[in-house]
């Protein structure tokens, strides 16, 4: 097995290369922010935005390392409300600003950095709203329950959004929502290789709920039913319930939470299996300092391991990305986290101990690291590093990350 020393794969000229041209691009975004900010259509509306600067570095075994260059675009505009109802357009373009080549979609040859070049269309929406009733209409960004089974995979430069039609209702402690998608607009955006890595076609289904029994405890509910035309084997039914709370004592704060799903094969689905989720967080803050930790468990029936193909995947079991579909034993991740800030930076250190579900199996250990911090009113940057030794078929991976973030 390859053994990944500690040291990042990119080299000092590159990491000083790109963190010149962030700061080129962070001007540029700058410039956009002065002529757009609070720049008002006078009855009609605003204009929003955000740019996004990275370097990313990726080095997975097997596989050549890869260097990548990114500036993420998006600007808008929302219109006034008028008589309960607003639209909002926004468009994305995502650029390379080196002369490095990468591999944007899954693929053979280099370390793949999903972040392929292009312009598309991201969000485009009717939204009404009325006394405590949310409807929208067309292609939005939807994250349901922090983003686990529907989420917008908003770490990658294109963003995921849904051709859907989705209602949510508030009233006091109880939040309702339903949704039907019709079309799933993937990050590998309208060049990739194949239509299923550029859109789902979709017929699915999204009801979720959640009611405050109290101030710090809250029980949520749902049910996805997944049923995408050209991507059958991750069709699926899913239906799930957690309880979340918190508990002060006298120095200190005891957060929780726990969840658990069932997923059987549905939606036309040529699979047959029946599976189930768990996770169980815990966590405590003391003064500055978060503790947590964790174990989320992804079982497996018949060799098909539970899907969650809407997820942003990121978020979950390690940055190495190693698990973007869970293995035909399933999976289980015990991980630990702690989280503080110095001065003015966000600190984060984590650990995840990964092995299957069917015989417990040790798939490797993986170690990640965060600095973020903001540079001026509307910049955040953020750094980021993850570790992974892998074990019985799960390969080594070493990823480093520097982004400058821009909004309006």
């Amino acid at each position: 097995m390859k053994t990944t020393t500690a040291t990042p794969s990119y080299s000092r000229c590159a990491a000083y290369r790109s963190s010149r041209l962030i700061v080129v691009y962070l001007i540029a975004g700058l410039f956009f922010y002065v002529n757009l900010h609070g720049q008002e259509i006078e009855g009609l509306g605003k204009f929003t935005g955000d740019f996004r600067a990275r370097f990313e570095s990726a080095d997975q075994e097997s596989r050549d390392a890869s260097d990548a260059l990114t500036l993420r675009s998006r600007v808008g505009f929302e219109t006034l409300e008028m008589e309960g109802f607003k639209l909002f357009v926004e468009g994305s373009d995502v650029q390379a600003l080196d002369d490095d080549s990468y591999l944007g979609f899954p693929g053979p040859g280099a370390t793949v950095i999903a972040d392929p070049e292009g312009t598309d269309l991201n969000r485009a929406t009717v939204t009404y709203s009325n006394q405590g009733f949310t409807a929208i209409v067309g292609r939005q960004r939807i994250i349901l329950d922090g983003a686990r089974f529907v989420g917008n995979v908003g770490w990658r430069q294109r963003e995921q959004t849904f051709d859907a039609a989705t209602l949510k209702f508030q009233d006091g402690p109880l939040t309702a929502s339903i949704g039907h998608i019709d079309r799933v607009k993937r990050i590998f955006g309208p060049d990739a290789p194949s239509g299923a890595l550029r859109t789902f076609d979709s017929n699915s289904q999204l009801v979720n709920g959640s009611y405050q029994l109290t101030d710090t405890l809250v029980v949520g509910t749902y049910a996805y039913l997944f049923e995408f035309d050209n991507a059958r084997a991750n069709s699926s039914d899913t239906t799930g319930i957690s309880l979340k709370g918190s508990h002060e004592l006298d120095t200190s704060t005891l957060n929780f939470h726990i969840e658990t799903a069932q997923q059987r094969s549905g939606g036309g689905s040529p699979l047959n299996y029946s599976t189930q989720y768990h996770h169980l967080v815990l966590g405590m803050k003391v003064a500055s300092v978060t503790f947590s930790g964790g174990l989320e468990i992804l079982g497996s029936d018949n060799g098909v391991g539970f899907k969650t193909p809407l997820a942003t995947l990121h978020k979950f079991n390690g940055w190495a990305d190693a698990f973007l579909s869970t293995p035909a034993d399933g999976l289980q991740d015990l991980y630990f986290s702690v989280g503080t800030k110095v001065e003015a930076v966000d600190l984060a250190i984590a650990y995840h101990d990964f092995s299957t579900r069917e015989n417990e199996r040790f798939l490797g250990g993986e170690l990640d690291l965060q600095a973020a911090w903001t540079i001026a009113d509307r910049v955040r940057c953020i750094a980021k590093y993850a570790n992974l030794q892998g074990r019985n078929g799960i390969l080594d991976a070493e990823k480093f990350w520097l982004e400058a973030n821009f909004s309006f």
